[in-house]
């Protein structure tokens, strides 16, 4: 059963921690809190979003699992087959549970019953950031609004424009990927090595960022 930090695996009695976590010292308070919280007969995975989190978000995270399995049994002793147990939960609070974190400031939806489920989600997992969440009453498509279509073309074109004019030429061949850095019309100096440095920055800062989008 996944929780936000921990995964609740019944029927045994093993605390892991994800090796994600690379500090072996956060590793082991992060297993010795869970190890003092958690019940009998049910074993702890902890999550990479676990780390440097108290152990009352830990407990209060371990405490509704406990409660989904509670409600499991419950459901099985009444159960007539064939009947629903456990439902997963929707795409949008699975997303929620597993990304949210303290980088996010602002979440826009356009979709009434889904910023209703994102508002109600958050109010109870995170309260402090309920505010972040709004929702977009626009004739605009929402990912125009944002630029977001122009990014997602950008991420399967081969041309990708940075703001200052120049450009990157992204091109696949059987052995590799090839990325080529041009200045186009950028122009910040008259010095050259000053405009190859300026534009090899910005176009450093877009590679890491295609190579994320382009997986």
């Amino acid at each position: 059963l996944p929780g936000r930090f921990v995964v609740v695996t019944p029927f045994n009695d093993i605390v892991a921690v994800s090796r994600k976590i690379h500090s072996s010292d956060e590793r082991k308070r992060l297993q010795k809190i869970i190890e003092a919280i958690k019940p009998k007969n049910l074993g702890v995975i902890v999550r990479t979003a676990a780390e440097g989190k108290n152990t009352a978000e830990l407990h209060e995270d371990l405490r509704d699992l406990e409660a989904t399995w509670s409600a499991i049994q419950q459901n099985l002793r009444a159960a007539v087959p064939p009947a629903k147990i456990l439902r997963e939960q929707g795409k949008t609070t699975s997303i929620l549970r597993d990304l949210l974190n303290e980088d996010f400031n602002r979440i826009v939806v356009n979709d009434k019953a889904i910023y209703a489920d994102t508002k109600s989600y958050i109010q109870r997992i995170a309260p402090h950031k309920a505010d972040i969440v709004s929702y977009f009453n626009n004739d605009a498509p929402i990912f125009d609004n944002y630029g977001i279509t122009k990014q997602v073309k950008a991420a399967f074109g081969k041309t990708v424009n940075l703001p200052s004019g120049a450009y990157l030429i992204i091109e696949h061949t059987e052995a590799l990927h090839v990325i080529d850095v041009n200045s186009g019309y950028k122009s910040v100096s008259n010095n050259q090595e000053q405009n190859a440095m300026e534009t090899n920055l910005e176009a450093a800062a877009e590679i890491s960022r295609q190579l994320r989008l382009r997986d």
